[in-house]
């Protein structure tokens, strides 16, 4: 079998692409969260042989291109076909010679940790599909969502922070995963724990590196804290302060209703909220605004002629929190156990939180952990894999990270959790055998002939 890194670069109106023995080392890390408790990134370093002084640091046109977020996209060429791996996004470079460069890629996961978001509220429940149609689509986010969970609802708060921690609530809440291996958009399928039929089954052959499993700790204790949210009594201040002319935007950080803003020296057509509402007025001095902002934007954005002092109040939607627990019925009796505590999932509600901790406790029941280096396969983040291990055991484990030596055999080295099936797969290709023994006296031995046996 013969491989080899393919790179793909944009650079302003050029397309350059780099393969064979211009790529002198190329390493790609994939990573997914089986249930969205985090959201790691994916990531690609590779080196580059170039005389061309496209790459210098002292071409100053293309050091501000190279600033930028440039293109990148990742293949892997195996006996001739393009394989894709996936589009990143440059982070870093840098000369290490004169004809040797070194990139630093990351996903569009890992952009999005540096976009900033500020926050949403939805006080009755949306649909996931609707969730992230008005999260992702305002900030050109592409993802592809798998209809059989599009209409799972979520109903809470996510606090002002990045866009990725704002996925990561989404679908945590929402029982799905996400991944951008072989994709130029964010793949969000539902969660699927191994439990029984494998996607790839592993022969010896394809395993380069022995296997190392290892026993996990057992999580004996898993507890959820949903949050549901109820009308307050009272107003608080939101904002109070004095602002200079320009536009300013507001982020708050609690969901509230009942906005009201008073300040002087606006003019008409001046006061603007993040959902287009124009306040206008004609006495020049006071002006009280109020709106509804739980389905909206987690803002306010006033435009002021002059600088004034403003005072913003609002009413509160208050967390009632509730918690759910899982308990493992025989946990005394292990040595080696650790208890979880969840408290941030602000978009888990009541109705919802079950679901979620049954997850989790199935989740926390794959106990096997296993390293293994793997020839170029269909193992990919997310599948399921049935695996030879120690002691003549097997485990169906699921792939969270594999490290692909793309310019080394394109070997991949795989961390994967899983257990120890309790069923005996099916053959891949099994034949009829026919019974033996002693026919029974005036029994019909065609009939019992037609009784066979899979071997």
């Amino acid at each position: 079998m013969s491989t080899s890194p393919v790179i793909q670069m944009t650079i302003g109106d050029e397309t350059l692409v780099f393969e064979g023995p211009q790529v002198r080392t190329a390493h790609l890390v994939v990573e997914s969260s089986p249930i969205s408790d985090e959201l790691p990134g994916s990531s690609i370093e590779f080196t580059i042989i170039s005389t061309d002084e496209t790459f210098s640091m002292f071409n100053a046109d293309r050091v501000n291109l190279l600033a930028e977020r440039l293109p990148i996209l990742a293949y892997e060429r195996v006996d001739g076909s393009l394989k894709w791996l996936g589009k990143f996004y440059l982070e870093d470079w840098s000369n290490l010679s004169e004809q040797e460069i070194q990139f630093q890629a990351i996903d569009l996961i890992g952009v999005m940790e540096e976009m900033a978001f500020e926050g949403i509220f939805w006080a009755s429940p949306v649909t996931l599909d609707t969730a992230l149609r008005q999260v992702l689509v305002p900030a050109d986010i592409p993802y592809d969502l798998d209809p059989s969970i599009a209409s799972r609802t979520l109903k809470g708060w996510i606090a002002p922070g990045s866009y990725r921690s704002a996925l990561k609530q989404m679908l945590f809440a929402a029982r799905a995963t996400v991944s951008t291996f072989g994709s130029d958009k964010l793949t969000i399928r539902s969660v699927a724990l191994p439990n029984k039929m494998p996607d790839v089954i592993l022969a010896d052959a394809s395993v380069a590196d022995s296997r190392k499993p290892s026993l996990l700790p057992l999580v004996y204790s898993v507890e959820l804290v949903s949050h549901d949210y109820k009308e307050s009594d009272a107003p608080e201040t939101v904002f109070d302060g004095i602002l200079g002319a320009g536009t300013h935007k507001i982020i708050f950080e609690r969901p509230y209703y009942n906005i009201e803003i008073i300040g002087p020296g606006f003019v008409p057509d001046t006061l603007v909220s993040t959902e287009g509402d124009r306040i206008v007025t004609t006495s020049g001095d006071w002006i009280a605004v109020g709106g509804s902002f739980q389905f909206g934007p987690n803002s306010v954005t006033l435009t002021l002629s002059e600088e004034a002092e403003i005072l913003i109040t609002g009413y509160p939607w208050q967390d009632r929190m509730k918690s759910f627990q899982f308990v493992e019925a025989d946990a005394a009796s292990y040595g080696n156990k650790k208890m979880l505590s969840i408290r941030e999932a602000t978009l888990v509600s009541e109705d919802a939180a079950q679901g979620v901790l049954d997850t989790l406790r199935d989740y926390y029941r794959q106990r096997y952990q296993q390293e293994y280096e793997v020839l170029p396969s269909d193992v990919t983040p997310g599948a399921k894999v049935l695996v030879n291990t120690y002691y003549r055991k097997k485990l169906l484990t699921q792939v969270r990270r594999i490290e692909f030596d793309m310019a080394g055999g394109f070997l991949g080295r795989v961390l994967a959790r899983g257990i120890v099936p309790q069923y005996v797969p099916p053959m891949e290709h099994p034949y009829l055998r026919p019974r033996t023994g002693v026919a029974v006296a005036g029994a019909n031995l065609l009939r019992q002939n037609m009784f066979r046996e899979y071997a």
